[in-house]
């Protein structure tokens, strides 16, 4: 039945409550639910009409848009962007919610990852509490962060070794922090993944079951093939 992988999503949303689960996790969902979204509305065998098709659209769209594109922090975002695995795959070259009506640029994610991560770097470095940050003047912790940033979105060392079998995007980035060439933009990184989607009440309003229930699993987006879709290389 077309519903089944619509059906699995949603209850697979109520894993973001699991401690294994960081910023990323909500944008690769987002992502994930409306691609099939988007496949069951443009099936011959779709089973809702197109006025339900248009309702369903405009509730996902909206919750898009509040945990994703006009939400109070770009943290989201940002941490999909800083997410190894998919930073140089064609989830930035598509549009990010498959379900709009309007295309987003890569270059406006781009700019909006770097502004938040440039309020992040300078409220980090003004607090004196980092080891690394307090040790440079603002605009060597500026300089640093930009040339490490634009060989971050290269692929370039540091930033060119792949994600382990297993390994956390914490972990990744956590090592990155003793490598002088990756310090700066680790240590944001650290920052951004140390935080849990079930601490964002714009991402709890999607939870379906009891606050209290505990969820300790990595979610996993068994509906949607995340790989396939977009690290594969297109040939046409």
């Amino acid at each position: 039945m077309a519903t089944c992988p619509l059906a699995r999503a949603f209850k697979a949303i109520a894993c973001l409550e699991s401690s294994q689960t960081d910023l990323s996790d909500i944008g690769l969902y987002y992502f994930a639910i409306g691609a099939t979204l988007k496949q069951i509305f443009d099936s011959d065998n779709n089973p809702f009409s197109s006025e339900e098709s248009g309702q369903i659209r405009a509730i996902f769209n909206s919750r898009f848009r509040e945990a994703l594109s006009e939400g109070p922090t770009d943290a989201p975002i940002s941490a999909l962007y800083l997410h190894p695995r998919y930073v140089n795959s064609k989830l930035f070259q598509k549009n990010l919610n498959p379900l709009a009506l309007t295309f987003v640029l890569p270059a406006q994610i781009f700019s909006r990852v770097l502004v938040f991560l440039k309020i992040l770097l300078e409220g980090e470095w003004k607090s004196k509490e980092n080891v690394i940050l307090k040790k440079l003047t603002g605009r060597e912790a500026q300089q640093s962060f930009l040339r490490q940033f634009e060989r971050y979105a290269r692929g370039q060392y540091p930033f060119d070794a792949p994600l382990g079998d297993g390994q956390s995007t914490l972990s990744w980035w956590t090592h990155l922090t003793r490598i002088p060439e990756g310090n700066i933009l680790a240590t944001l990184a650290v920052k951004v993944f140390s935080v849990r989607p079930s601490s964002m009440p714009e991402i709890r309003q999607w939870y379906m079951y009891d606050s209290a229930s505990k969820h300790p699993e990595r979610p996993t987006i068994n509906f949607y093939d995340l790989d396939a879709q977009l690290l594969v290389i297109d040939l046409s």
